[in-house]
């Protein structure tokens, strides 16, 4: 009898810890704001993303769509996330934004390029490598926002980060992907799969 109840409560404890450890890393994920080269997440701890940065990409899928129309608009979810972007990177540095021409993901980018004073350039999956080849080349473009759709942005994270990290597209329900790929100026680069 001892040896049961002993059994149960180890099981207790150790699912408990478990799925501490679970919500813990899911929060730690959910990105507060970023700030220079630091992400600051809901639960209070940070990524340091380093000091001798060359470019940073932010890449992200278009928010939340009505789903009831050709070239469909932000549903009020999706307007909300969009607001969420801009608290976000409101005190990081941003150099230029790129989206494709859909009104959703320009509507995802409308508050934050008004905030910062920057365009929206366009970017399309035929000129895709193209462009941000240009864009990697560039020594006046270091701080990217770019977004696009749940099957563009991991070809074009693995594009940026020189190697396949991404071997499938978002899932069609996720609108919280946030990946950042870091390059160092001794050109190693890092992707970071975050969420926000």
């Amino acid at each position: 009898m001892k040896q049961h109840l002993l059994s149960s409560i180890i099981l207790v404890l150790t699912t408990l810890i478990l799925f501490s450890c679970k919500q813990e890393k899911s929060e730690e994920s959910k990105i507060a704001f970023i700030k220079k080269n630091e992400v600051h997440f809901e639960n209070g701890s940070t990524l340091q993303l380093g000091d001798s940065l060359s470019k940073v990409y932010f890449l992200i899928r278009h928010a939340e769509k009505d789903t009831q129309k050709m070239d469909p608009p932000l549903n009020e979810a999706g307007k909300l996330r969009a607001t969420k972007l801009t608290q976000m990177l409101r005190q990081s540095w941003l150099d230029a934004v790129y989206t494709t021409l859909t009104a959703r993901t320009m509507m995802t980018v409308d508050s934050i390029t008004q905030y910062k004073g920057l365009v929206n350039n366009i970017y399309t999956t035929s000129n895709m490598k193209e462009t941000f080849t240009e864009v990697a080349a560039s020594p006046n473009i270091n701080r990217v926002l770019i977004v696009g759709h749940s099957n563009t942005i991991p070809p074009l994270a693995n594009f940026l980060a020189g190697r396949t990290h991404f071997n499938k597209t978002i899932d069609e329900k996720a609108y919280d992907n946030f990946i950042i790929v870091v390059q160092k100026k001794d050109s190693t680069k890092q992707v970071y799969e975050l969420k926000y």
